[in-house]
């Protein structure tokens, strides 16, 4: 690869530069968080797959099935499919066309972009971060705590000074959605130890 190509985006040639472009951009850039990205609803319909409204056909039942294991997408109606690189070609407002095309390239090099792989140094020693188990992710952590909390609200003694844990609750939460925020799940231990606190102040005042 020449100098000129490492000091800013060069061409993907998708069978040179990346093999099985799918399967490595898709455990970079999940299927799922595309879905995020672009403001798609989803909802769970099985073990790893999900369901929402097919946005490429006027969809009046969820049809798209999307599949996290693969990353990949099928319409039962319309019968679009395709992995993430044809899902962001769509998004883009791309035809989809057979390997190697322009479009294709694009989506390649936009979803290579959202992965930090920007050259093909990059492409030939990524490796995909290790997926995390739930307990070392904020949300896991997060979640719990505001369940004990809203179980605590219900609770004799949550009632009883309902005012005040009202209040005490209000903090909590504004805590939290800021921690939530930050999408850190490096600081996952953080968000345990806050849980545990919120756990100890829930007992200690019973």
């Amino acid at each position: 690869m020449s100098d000129s190509d490492m000091n800013g985006w060069f061409k993907f040639i998708p069978f040179i530069d990346i093999d099985n472009p799918n399967e490595v951009l898709g455990q970079a850039v999940p299927i799922l968080s595309l879905m995020d990205k672009f403001g798609i609803e989803y909802a769970p319909s099985s073990k790893d797959q999900y369901k929402t409204l097919c946005l490429w056909h006027d969809d009046s039942n969820p049809s798209l099935s999307i599949y996290e294991n693969t990353n990949s997408y099928y319409c039962w109606s319309c019968h679009t499919s395709g992995g993430v690189i044809e899902f962001m070609m769509r998004m883009m407002g791309h035809k989809v066309e057979n390997c190697g095309g322009r479009w294709y390239n694009e989506a390649i090099e936009e979803l290579a972009k959202m992965a930090g792989i920007t050259s093909g140094e990059c492409v030939a020693n990524f490796t995909p971060p290790p997926k995390r188990k739930p307990e070392e992710t904020l949300e896991f952590w997060i979640i719990r705590a505001g369940d004990e909390i809203r179980k605590h609200l219900q609770t004799k003694e949550g009632k009883r000074g309902f005012e005040g844990w009202n209040a005490w609750a209000e903090s909590r939460f504004k805590r939290m959605d800021k921690m939530l925020d930050s999408g850190d799940d490096d600081k996952w231990e953080k968000a345990k130890k806050y849980y545990e606190i919120t756990i100890k102040q829930i007992k200690g005042n019973k």
